[in-house]
């Protein structure tokens, strides 16, 4: 996890816009310079039953196995990123229909397989690195990159975020940037209703082009790195459609209506939409300069515009009946995704308003702007916490609802603590100090077996310890007005800014 990570050794940049330099910058605030050391003992990973390492190879092979990582792959991960099409992709393992280039297609399997161990959260880490190794090894073959097909725009996505879930964000970032690329070339960005294929092949483009669009705009925002994506005006492709899969075959003539209720493509549909108009947004923040508060609230009120445009089944408060489970986690995660956008804009004005107020000499009065601004990132997190907080009550929790319940509530929780640290006095003390409870609780308790979780909540425990939460007793907190000088700060290296605060284990922990 990206933000996790505060060491900087100037292997790989991370710009503003990257949770890494706000956690830095409190650390540092509340007097932790250096990496705190933590409990690093194992806890133990519950068996899932696969065979043991000593079987590996024939485990890889096995039908079986192929059988149960490929499942666990559509149960799961393609239930939140459907840009494979289950049933052309299982007719081609069974070889019922003919697979495309043997290269790219064994890569897409072999990453298939490995999220689908990866979403088992299987205890044979072994099997998952080898998987993983072996999907790689499809993706050097120098034939691969002479040219492009989509099956391997596939893979390389899928493999991408994989890495990143492996905490290899640079080598998920350099393929995600290979299949944007690919994909360029072969129109994806592009309608082209002059080609001669049939329906669902054009539908399948599109929702390839808008998973794609989907990850490289939220790793590109998450690592605070520009977004080389195209922009509304350079692309005509149409939005994935709202759907069931049995309405469009490889037989279908007429192109299908879409339907007002809940659909495997739903969430991708809206959460693409949301970055196609929050996109300027991230690559604004990357300045190296603090946008002004002004520009901030006019960046807010965008994300506000488009979220007054969702369907009504989209909206938390409304009670959607028999829809299937994970259609309540992709509606949540989008949700959690525009507070964390709003937290993302306006957390270093807050921090920069919290280091302005606290210091003695500078005693100018609090504009209305920036109180806008302040109130506007404790709301997002708030409402982040509580949200979370729910789904984590009451839906399924599968890896990955796990994996994004544990990323954004960390992110939320963060501006919480900036505010307990910097407004002492503030009449909404008792809700920023149930907040803190509320994510204590969901970390040590909710995800009571998860390292992860249990290091964040280390985390919040070094910069707000439970005594000083309880009695409020801030004299002793200073802040350095050099800290939100962003610009001189390099990051952290390559494959270990995932880490927390620079655990060199962090690879094996389960999360």
């Amino acid at each position: 996890m990206a933000s996790l990570s505060v060491e900087p050794r100037g292997a790989g940049y991370l710009g503003p816009t990257a949770g890494v330099f706000f956690l830095r910058s409190l650390l540092l605030w509340t007097g932790h310079s250096r990496p705190f050391i933590g409990d690093s003992s194992e806890v133990p990973r519950p068996h899932a039953g696969l065979e043991s390492s000593s079987q590996l190879s024939n485990s890889v092979t096995s039908r079986h196995v192929i059988e149960q990582l490929v499942n666990g792959y559509f149960e799961v991960y393609h239930r939140s990123y459907p840009f494979v099409h289950e049933p052309t992709f299982r007719a081609q393992l069974h070889e019922v229909i003919q697979r495309p280039k043997r290269r790219s297609w064994q890569m897409l399997l072999y990453t298939i397989m490995a999220l689908g161990a990866w979403c088992l959260n299987n205890d044979n880490a072994e099997l998952d690195d080898e998987l993983y190794h072996l999907a790689l090894s499809f993706g050097d073959a120098e034939c691969l990159f002479a040219s492009a097909d989509l099956t391997f725009v596939q893979a390389l996505i899928l493999f991408s975020n994989l890495s990143q879930k492996r905490n290899k964000p640079n080598t998920g970032s350099n393929f995600l940037g290979l299949a944007t690329r690919m994909a360029l070339s072969l129109g994806l960005h592009r309608e082209l209703p002059d080609w001669n294929i049939s329906l669902l092949q054009r539908e399948m483009r599109r929702r390839v082009w808008w998973g794609l669009y989907m990850f490289d705009s939220g790793a590109s925002t998450t690592f605070g790195r520009p977004i080389l994506l195209p922009g509304e005006e350079a692309m005509d492709v149409r939005p994935v459609l709202n759907i069931d899969d049995e309405d469009l075959t490889s037989v279908t003539e007429l192109a299908p209506e879409e339907v007002s209720r809940p659909t495997l493509y739903s969430g991708m549909k809206y959460q693409s939409e949301l970055h196609v108009k929050s996109n300027y947004i991230s690559n604004r923040l990357l300045s190296s300069s603090c946008v002004a508060p002004e520009d901030a609230l006019f960046m807010d009120a965008t994300l506000d515009k488009w979220s007054s445009t969702l369907p009504e089944y989209l909206r938390l408060e409304h009670d959607v009946r028999s829809a299937e489970p994970t259609f309540y986690f992709n509606r949540s995660r989008l949700w959690w995704r525009f507070w964390n956008l709003k937290i993302i804009i306006f957390r270093q004005l807050f921090l920069k308003r919290a280091i302005g107020t606290s210091n003695s000499n500078m005693t100018a009065p609090v504009s209305e702007a920036d109180e806008r601004c302040m109130n506007i990132a404790v709301r997002a997190a708030s409402a982040t916490i509580a949200s979370i907080d729910q789904h984590t009550r009451e839906r399924q929790r599968t890896r990955l609802v796990t994996w994004y319940s544990i990323y954004f509530t960390f992110h939320a929780s963060l501006v919480i603590i900036l505010a307990i640290l910097s407004n002492s006095e503030s009449p909404d003390m008792p809700k920023w100090q149930e907040d803190v409870n509320t994510v204590r609780r969901i970390f040590r308790d909710v995800f009571v077996d998860n390292e992860l979780a249990t290091r964040c909540a280390n985390i919040i425990d070094v910069m707000l310890p439970d005594p000083l939460l309880n009695t409020g007793d801030w004299a002793n907190v200073q802040l350095d007005p050099m800290l939100m000088d962003f610009s001189t700060w390099p990051a952290a290296s390559a494959d270990e800014f995932a880490s927390v605060l620079g655990w060199p284990d962090w690879p094996n922990f389960p999360q």
